[in-house]
């Protein structure tokens, strides 16, 4: 019996663009890694000027790659792709990242997960309407959220999430 692959969606700061930011480096070993699985990935990045004049890696072979202008833009482009993927992930600092999640488990029609790739900023920072962090609105229920995870192995990080993912979707209808 082969593995179900995903069509996942993953929203976050930049993969482009390691420039200020350690989010790149997460971002490119961890869906590296679930391409290497197989699964099918669109990474939306939204298309600031600071990361687009610094581009390291503006065309990485195991995603694909969507970018976008703001939130309308967001909607317009890739509307389809967010409600139709079978799981969608909005990640930490995502610019508007409330407002794309709100629009994410509203939309999504699979699973929907906040992953925290600054977990400690996270914990450390105080709760309040303004400040908290979009993943109680993106998880659609506490056993589909994925928990941030602070990388110290990138395999076993790819391996968690997929392993998480995959266990969601399959006890989940479509």
């Amino acid at each position: 019996m082969s593995e179900r692959k995903l069509s996942l969606v993953v929203l976050g700061l930049s993969i482009t663009s390691s420039w200020g930011n350690g989010h790149a480096t997460t971002y490119r070993s961890l869906l590296r890694g679930m391409f290497e699985l197989g699964h099918d990935v669109l990474f939306l990045e939204r298309d600031q000027p600071w990361y687009a004049d610094n581009r390291d890696l503006p065309d990485p072979e195991f995603v694909r790659l969507g970018l976008y202008r703001d939130l309308a833009d967001l909607k317009r482009r890739y509307g389809h792709a967010i409600r139709d993927a079978d799981a969608v992930i909005v990640g930490s600092y995502v610019p508007d990242g409330v407002e794309v999640g709100r629009y994410v488990t509203r939309n999504a029609r699979g699973l929907t997960a906040f992953y925290d790739i600054d977990t400690p900023v996270t914990l450390a920072r105080p709760s309040t309407r303004e400040t908290a962090p979009p993943s109680a609105v993106v998880t659609r229920s506490p056993s589909h959220r994925i928990p941030g995870v602070w990388p110290t192995d990138d395999q076993n990080v790819t391996k968690y999430v997929t392993i998480t993912i995959a266990q969601t979707a399959a006890a989940s209808s479509f």
